[in-house]
């Protein structure tokens, strides 16, 4: 792991998400984009030197593995001092993996990405950002996508042997209705059709 020096503070810290995989992911990669907004971070769809690079991995095959693998290492090389963060499915799965890749520099398990920019302003140091009274807005930020997604549900109960989706995702369980009307009303407040 390297010793990330450059971010001092959070302010006007940019962060690229990159999602692979399935349309779950995407809602996941969405909802982490509004709590960095909302924490104060600045989110781009477009890569362009960022401060901090998250990749929302894959884990449903040995390609999607590789996949992740290639992302996470040529991240690095093109942007050396960035931080560069390892969260979804494959972190969930293979997490002691990543953490021994030289290239990745922090690691989020899947079943923590909620958690993911405490992590980050903890890794960071700027404990100040810990504190909600730095708050910024949500602007809506759908990573290049003309819709937001919506998570209604999480996990699976079937239990296929050749379906990962159950272990890294866990049991099917519901997003609550009100979680879900909110999302859609604070989407529908800033102009998202």
């Amino acid at each position: 792991m390297s010793e990330i020096t450059h971010i001092k503070n959070i302010s006007n810290c940019k962060v690229y998400i990159e999602t692979h995989g399935c349309k779950l992911n995407m809602a996941d990669s969405q909802a982490m984009s509004s709590e960095f907004e909302r924490r104060g971070f600045t989110v781009s769809d477009r890569i362009n030197n960022p401060d901090v690079y998250v990749l929302n991995s894959c884990t449903v095959t040995s390609m999607a593995d590789k996949k992740a693998r290639k992302s996470l290492n040529s991240a690095k090389k093109k942007w050396p001092n960035a931080l560069v963060v390892a969260t979804g499915c494959y972190a969930e799965r293979a997490d002691e993996e990543l953490n021994e890749m030289v290239n990745v520099d922090l690691v989020v398990r899947g079943s923590n990405k909620g958690n993911i920019v405490s992590s980050i302003v903890e890794y960071i140091g700027d404990y100040e950002y810990l504190d909600t009274e730095n708050e910024g807005t949500f602007k809506g930020n759908l990573l290049g996508r003309t819709r937001a997604s919506i998570k209604i549900q999480e996990g699976c109960d079937q239990v296929c042997s050749y379906c990962i989706v159950p272990k890294v995702r866990g049991r099917e369980r519901s997003v609550p209705l009100i979680k879900i009307l909110e999302s859609i009303i604070r989407l529908s407040n800033v102009g998202v059709k």
